[in-house]
């Protein structure tokens, strides 16, 4: 004891201020020789090892294996102090066991700072040590609840959302991007309201404002957004307003895309409607069959260029040759096979194919297995994901530039693997050496820097290595420089540890320089400067003495604070907590308390930065007078962990609570822990399921589905689906229930009822058979009408002839006209009967295209003379605008039927002495472009949306629109279209509106 009474008396000087501080500190605080013997530790020391004395505390075995790994032994007082966090066992350093308790295991912050005292030539180690047990548990439990949360929240049906008071989305989860066709990242921080399309705009804004003022809202709505390529999408949500999400009202809510569920009530209502407009699918979907394809879609048949004959004979193998060389062989074997076996989890098999322009495109395939005629097939999905691949290329182009990053940056970059070869070094990690980076590549770290044969002692790669954690150390190498130096451990996806990046700095100037300021400071000062705590004396109300650290958490300097006049120091107290705690000190002050222990407050530091502190103070005789000896600890940090757990808490229970599904919590064995849920959802009262296992109580089917999916949740950490039925009230209802790992050993289940959907999707299925029925029925009737017309039209026109031409000059002239007349409507039945039969021939691909070379010019004036009747009794003006002679492989009849119904139509619709232009060009090596302009009365966008299909007649009437020939079936632009695309081409009109003209364009393959 003498040593030690000795040792305290030379390090405090009898200063009765600093013996208070050592043995008040809320730290513990220990002073060991240099043989690692205890000399002196204060209450707070023994506290936190759960000790009443040091008697049974092993002190070696502290000091090997807590100081000395931190610091080598042999360069133990030449080190600078140290700060490091450990995780210590408790029982590891009692000689007595049953000394243990439930708290073994803790998290310490502990600060080592070897110290000689010259006059005695003495050497001490002092060691502080703080408990962040709480911290650290605090830390766990909050990663722990947002990573429950974002489980929960990214595998929601629902895209669910939290906006702030100033209209800011705060949060949105994954679906949120989906439904707005935006990414994430910009999304988050805009005003919610540019989303909204402006017809409900006003609507929702007013809901949220009346909901922010505390007003009651429906919670649930449907309104229209807008995404980000254009698109209008309806959405049904359900939202709350919340003060419990951190400061100020926060709205959230979640939201279901009913867009299509909209668009499926608007077809059941307009069958009629729905038949004529029956979508064109957006992908290329085909049908095989013993290897053969029996069926493919229009978007198939666009892409790679196949008419529906060439297709319905398409072998598998002639099809899969479109496929570049490097894919073929692959996708051959994936689409022989005979038997499936990863249906319907998302597998698709990337490949790049050829399409009908010969560009080189990429396609993703899916495969199902369906029943097709009564026989198995497989149902192929193509997915164009060319985008896709090039953006893939674009990052590796990216790789390369983060290269030159690597390199441009001061510190040395070096890429090791496991056994400290080097990968890889950045040019400041060759420069240091003089070495060219190829010179590096492949020796060893230890053996290139420090002429070593092993591993650095204390070398952080080794460590991070060995840990796996990122690791980090001060080093000296032989020539006396100094680094700082961190190891990160590099793993694959798989987490298996594959090497180690080591990034080091050189410090050797930053070091001296420390070395230089260091001085004689008093040895007084040793305990109070090295403090996590910041210490200050306040006499008269005035501050006498700060630390360096008291300094820190308010950050003003000390020439500042000792100018201060009486009681200034109060101002640094935030105004909110002023009135609770000045009156604390005021008492302390006038001696009605002794000492201020663990009160906790709000300072407003010199740059305005708020900070939490815990005070203690306690009077103490100071320069022949009283003096308050205060301490304060900076807590924020623990404050804004504490702050944000309860927000994250609360914002899981929030999402939960507005998730408009059964709720339920349930253990591993599926016991039912927890539900939310009104009770007349329930299949049962509450008291018969809580605390039960749900393979008791549900069905026995049921039961095992159930069970299944729970142990699948938590072994996979995956969401699982399930869907079920159950009689309720005597009626079938039908149930979504999705599983969600919620922790080690419980599963998150939300349960829907989808009877509805069901239902919908029935109604949907029987209306699509209905509508194919109804097709055919349409398709039979006009071949066989078409064909019974043909027979009478003819006899009647014979007829007709005969009548004219026998006895024109012996019948009265009226009747002649009346003939004629006859005549006339017979030609127009007659044109209509061919153009039912044409569509007929092209709905069984029956149309026969009899191609030949054609002087495509010649064949256009030829065609004008034909109407030239008509252009001279409209009095219009005609001009043609030619490129040179062009031939084109064609059939020659039927393009000149395509121009003639053209230059027919704007004749018809272009009033009085107006202007028509035919043009004909070559665009470029591949096509060849007709179009014809006229100055009639335009088109409107839905008109031209309707122009081209069968019986899209545009009739107009009105002042001024008399001299329109409104005659015609609406068929003839129909035939023109198929007629163009059998040829390969392509047929569109362009108008900029009412009564400024309409252009018709034809564009053919060369």
């Amino acid at each position: 004891m003498s040593e030690s009474r000795n040792l305290y008396k030379a390090i405090l000087e009898n200063k009765k201020i600093f013996k208070y501080i050592f043995e008040k500190s809320g730290f513990g605080i220990a002073i060991l020789n240099s043989e690692g013997k205890f000399l002196l530790e204060n209450n707070s020391f023994l506290k936190i090892f759960n000790l009443a004395k040091l008697a049974d505390f092993n002190d070696q075995r502290f000091f090997n294996e807590v100081i000395v790994p931190n610091i080598d032994r042999q360069n133990l007082f030449l080190q600078d102090n140290l700060v490091f966090e450990k995780k210590i066992n408790l029982p590891n350093f009692f000689d007595n066991p049953e000394l243990s308790s439930k708290e073994n295991l803790k998290y310490l912050r502990i600060k080592i700072s070897p110290i000689i005292l010259k006059r005695e030539n003495q050497h001490y180690i002092i060691v502080e040590i703080e408990d962040i047990t709480r911290e650290k548990d605090i830390e766990k439990e909050l990663k722990y609840n947002e990573t429950r949360f974002n489980a929960i929240a990214d595998n929601a049906k629902e895209a669910i959302f939290i906006i702030d008071e100033n209209f800011k989305l705060i949060y949105a989860n994954k679906n949120v991007s989906k439904t707005l066709g935006y990414p994430i990242v910009e999304i988050i921080g805009e005003d919610f309201r540019k989303f909204l399309d402006e017809e409900n705009k006003d609507l929702v804004i007013k809901k949220y404002k009346s909901r922010q003022k505390g007003e009651w809202v429906e919670p649930q709505y449907e309104f229209k957004v807008v995404t980000k390529n254009g698109q209008k999408r309806t959405i049904e949500v359900t939202a709350i307003a919340t003060k419990e999400l951190g400061e100020g009202i926060k709205s959230i809510g979640q939201a279901i895309d009913i867009t299509d569920k909209k668009k499926t009530e608007q077809r059941l209502e307009e069958s009629e409607e729905r038949f004529n407009i029956l979508g064109t699918p957006l992908m290329s979907i085909i049908i095989l069959q013993d290897h053969k394809i029996k069926y493919a879609n229009k978007h198939f048949r666009d892409v790679f260029g196949y008419s529906n004959k060439q297709v319905s004979n398409l072998s598998l193998k002639e099809f899969v040759n479109k496929i570049h060389p490097d894919d073929r062989q692959l996708i051959l074997d994936q689409f022989s096979k005979n038997e499936i076996s990863e249906l319907n989890n998302g597998k698709n098999y990337q490949f790049k194919i050829y399409n009908k322009d010969n560009d080189l495109i990429w396609k993703a395939a899916y495969l199902n297995k369906i029943k097709y005629q009564g026989k198995d097939a497989k149902l192929i999905t193509l997915i164009d994901i060319t985008d896709q691949k090039k953006t893939e290329i674009a990052l590796k182009e990216s790789e390369k530039e983060k290269t030159l990053m690597v390199n441009s940056i001061s510190e040395h970059f070096i890429f090791q693997d496991l056994d400290h070869n080097i990968i890889f070094a950045n040019k400041a990690a060759s420069d240091s050496l003089s070495l060219p980076n190829e010179k590096l590549i492949g020796q060893k770290c230890y053996q290139l820097w420090n002429t070593l044969n092993e591993p650095c002692i204390g070398c952080p790669t080794e460590k991070a290595i060995k840990t796996g954690k990122v690791e980090h150390n001060e080093m000296i190498t032989p020539d006396g420089r100094y680094w700082f130096i961190r190891g990160f451990p590099v793993k694959d996806d798989d987490e298996n540890l594959i090497g180690v990046i080591e990034i080091t700095k050189d410090i050797t100037d930053t070091k001296r320089a420390e070395q230089a300021l260091k001085d004689s400071e008093q040895k007084f000062r040793i305990i109070t400067e090295q403090s996590f705590m910041g210490i200050a004396i306040a006499q008269d109300l005035k501050l006498k003495y700060t630390n360096k650290r008291f300094l820190e958490i308010i950050e003003y300097n000390l020439e500042d604070i000792l100018n201060w006049e009486k009681g200034r120091f109060y101002e640094l107290i935030h105004p909110e907590d002023a009135n609770q705690v000045i009156p604390i000190f005021e008492k302390k002050y006038r001696g009605e308390i002794g000492a201020i222990r663990n009160l906790q407050f709000r300072i407003i530091s010199k740059h305005g930065k708020i900070v939490w502190v815990e005070i203690f103070s306690k009077t103490i005789p100071y320069k022949g007078g009283w003096a308050d000896l205060i301490s304060i600890i900076d807590i924020t940090n623990q404050k804004e962990v504490e702050k944000v757990l309860r927000e994250s808490e609360e914002k899981f229970r929030r999402i939960v609570y507005s998730i408009p599904d059964l709720f339920f919590l349930v253990s591993k064995d599926t016991t039912v822990l927890d539900y939310k849920c009104e009770n007349e959802l329930l299949f049962m009262p509450p008291e018969e399921f809580m605390n039960k296992k749900l393979s008791e109580i549900l069905p026995e089917e049921l039961a095992l589905k159930t069970k299944e999916s729970v142990e699948k949740a938590i072994s996979t950490r995956t969401q699982q689906i399930m869907e079920y039925s159950l009689p309720i009230n005597f009626k079938i209802q039908y149930y979504e229930a999705r599983f969600f790992h919620y922790s080690e050993n419980q599963v998150a289940i939300f349960i829907r009822n989808i009877s509805g959907r069901k239902k919908a999707e029935k109604m949907i299925k029987e209306e699509v058979e209905r509508l194919k029925e109804l097709d055919q029925m349409r398709k039979d009737l006009i071949s066989r009408v078409s064909h019974e017309l043909k027979t009478p039209i003819m006899a009647i026109s014979g007829a007709i002839e005969y009548v004219i031409d026998c006895y024109d000059n012996s019948i009265n002239k009226e009747i002649i006209e009346l003939i004629k007349m006859i005549e006339k409507n017979e030609k127009r039945l007659e044109n209509l009967i061919e153009s039912l039969l044409d569509i007929s021939r092209m709905e069984h691909d029956k149309l026969q295209l009899k191609k030949q070379q054609c002087e495509l010019n010649e064949l256009i004036i030829n065609s004008v003379k034909e109407l030239e009747y008509l252009l001279k009794g409209r009095k219009l003006v005609l001009n043609l605008d030619f490129s040179n002679e062009i031939n084109l492989y064609i059939d020659k009849i039927r393009i000149e039927q395509v121009i003639i119904n053209l230059l027919s139509n704007a004749i018809k619709n272009t009033p009085p002495e107006g202007k028509i232009i035919i043009k004909s060009e070559k665009k470029n090596n591949n096509t060849f472009e007709i179009s014809f302009s006229d100055t009639g009365i335009g088109l409107t966008g839905e008109e031209m949306n309707k122009l081209f299909t069968q019986f899209g007649k545009i009739e107009r009437y009105g002042e001024g629109l008399e001299y329109l020939d409104i005659r015609g079936s609406g068929l003839g632009l129909y035939i023109s279209r198929q007629i163009i695309q059998r040829h390969g081409g392509k047929i569109w009109v362009e108008s900029e509106g009412r009564n400024r003209g309409s252009t018709f364009i034809i564009e053919l393959p060369i």
